[in-house]
């Protein structure tokens, strides 16, 4: 069991570095008692959050297993089919995720795009085209899963015959946040003069003369509030969770900042 010991003391330390992203913005106020950045939503930082938002008792055995592919592959490979052997790998893995820190798995930022319609000059703002504006929304998705995606190689899938290659047999697949109230934003206040600036770095789309902008949301995920299973047997985990701050930028990079939305 030299091997199980040797890899548990290094799963731990792999899922730090895997979620550990470093943070955009160091003087964000969320983290200012706990000296911290946001996590870049990613599959294996929002299954750890997954596994700490359960009771350590309790926590599905298929979802340990799932953890193990992502995080142990050798483990599984070595010990999955003795069920025997596997009982004490997964009782030791389970052990493992109960070290980690649950505060530090809690805060994420990611995006998504919007197109906006040409400036109006009378009102001074971008508005969002008609088919992109956010209204009335209280559910956002943070990361899904392709299907394609969940039999690759990092995900151990050589361990399992055809039918147990996809991660979803262990695991969900996409993630969600639900907010306390409804997000309504329809448009991008702007003075001409930055409008002018804006303009010249992202030129409007042909067909639609639009302009696509990308957003960055930043969320504290609580609770689990829930879990959707769909016709194709993908469950969805949708957190509790609060919207902490809402940025455009001109270029996917997020590295263009054009304004700040007051929530």
């Amino acid at each position: 069991m030299k091997l199980l010991r040797n890899f548990l003391i290094s799963c731990v330390l792999a899922v730090t570095m895997t979620a550990a992203s470093p943070a955009r913005d160091a003087a964000a106020q969320a983290f200012a008692e706990i000296g911290t950045g946001y996590i870049i939503a990613n599959y294996n930082a929002l299954i750890t959050t997954y596994l700490l938002s359960q009771p350590a008792d309790n926590r599905p055995p298929k979802n340990i297993d799932g953890y193990a592919r992502i995080f142990a592959c050798p483990l599984v490979v070595e010990y999955y089919n003795n069920e025997f052997e596997w009982r004490k790998v997964r009782e030791n893995m389970n052990m493992s995720i109960n070290r980690l820190d649950r505060e530090y798995f809690s805060y994420y930022e990611f995006s998504g795009s919007v197109e906006l319609d040409p400036y109006d000059f009378e009102k001074e703002i971008f508005p969002l085209n008609e088919n992109a504006s956010l209204q009335g929304i209280r559910l956002l998705n943070i990361f899904r899963y392709s299907t394609q995606s969940q039999r690759g190689e990092k995900n151990c899938s050589h361990a399992f015959g055809k039918s147990k290659q996809f991660i979803a047999v262990h695991l969900p697949t996409s993630f969600s946040v639900r907010l306390p109230s409804a997000i309504n934003f329809k448009e991008i206040p702007m003075t001409p003069k930055e409008a002018e600036k804006f303009v010249n770095i992202v030129q409007p789309q042909e067909r639609t003369n639009t302009r696509k902008v990308h957003i960055r949301f930043r969320v504290r995920l609580d609770a689990i509030a829930d879990i959707r299973t769909s016709g194709t047997d993908q469950e969805e985990v949708i957190f509790n969770g609060q919207l902490l701050e809402m940025d455009v930028f001109a270029d996917k990079e997020l590295t263009q900042h054009m304004v700040k939305i007051e929530l």
